[in-house]
């Protein structure tokens, strides 16, 4: 019976909270809602902009060499850290080769094309403030890598990497995008 009461009382409640009311409805009046201009530019900021499908970002591959990653056994890990630290002999070296890399393999399947790949991250220390590498490809076609690194003292001050955006881009046109999910 209480609950009964209170399903009573909490049902106009709950209509009045959500923004509905109890308001009756007109003949011939549809019962949706017109949406207001600031929800129509919401919903095409959340759509995906238009891609080239000639153009896929295949692989993001990140490496740490500042020691913190535990490879928990595995040899292919522990050689690929040794491997992005091989050369480096003093404590000073070593410094300077301590961070991360990125490398990123993406294919163009088009017609030769002029490429600007772009990394922009963010980093723990530093928080909102975004960085951005770019490297130019000219006439680029097929698979191509680009490789992007923070090391060293850039690491130190501004901490590991904690979101990314690759993108492609010819000119003005995006072509391709890969980010990290806290992007």
């Amino acid at each position: 019976m209480l609950f009964l009461i209170l399903c009573l009382f909490l049902s106009p409640l709950a209509f009045a909270i959500e923004g509905r009311g109890l308001t009756p409805q007109k003949e011939g009046e549809s019962s949706a809602t017109s949406t207001e201009p600031t929800q129509e530019i919401r919903k095409a900021e959340l759509k995906n902009p238009p891609l080239n499908p000639l153009f896929k970002v295949t692989k993001v591959h990140e490496v740490r060499t500042d020691g913190n990653t535990d490879s928990h056994g595995n040899k292919a890990l522990e050689f690929e850290q040794k491997y992005w630290m091989f050369g480096a002999v003093t404590k000073e070296q070593i410094d300077e080769r301590k961070g991360q890399i990125y490398v990123i393999t993406w294919v163009n399947q088009g017609v030769e094309r002029n490429i600007e790949a772009r990394l922009e991250y963010r980093q723990v220390n530093t928080k909102d403030v975004t960085r951005v590498f770019s490297i130019r490809y000219p006439m680029a076609k097929g698979a191509n890598r680009s490789q992007f690194s923070v090391l060293g003292k850039a690491f130190q001050d501004g901490g590991p990497i904690q979101s990314y955006r690759f993108t492609l881009w010819s000119g003005d046109e995006l072509l391709a995008e890969s980010k990290s999910f806290i992007w």
